[in-house]
């Protein structure tokens, strides 16, 4: 995949170790946590203010995790770190 010297990985390995990644990871999860929360199965919930932020931060969560996954992979290289 990517050599250690990698300007990319090198960016990864910086990202990760910093203070801050791991509480953002977090508040993000507890975000998540709380938006899944606000979800319903009333008919037309969908089309409420709080359904479209629902289905909107969705997508914003669902970005994030795959930034910290691809983070991750290129940091270790698919092993444990």
């Amino acid at each position: 995949m990517l050599s250690l010297q990698n300007p990319i990985r090198k960016f990864a390995v910086r990202a990760i170790k910093h203070k801050f990644f791991d509480k953002t990871i977090l508040c993000f999860i507890l975000g998540n946590c709380i938006f899944l929360a606000m979800s319903s199965n009333e008919p037309n919930f969908e089309s409420t203010g709080a359904g479209k932020a629902v289905a909107f931060s969705e997508n914003i969560f669902t970005a994030a995790f795959c930034l910290e996954l691809v983070l991750k992979v290129g940091r270790c290289r698919l092993k444990p770190c």
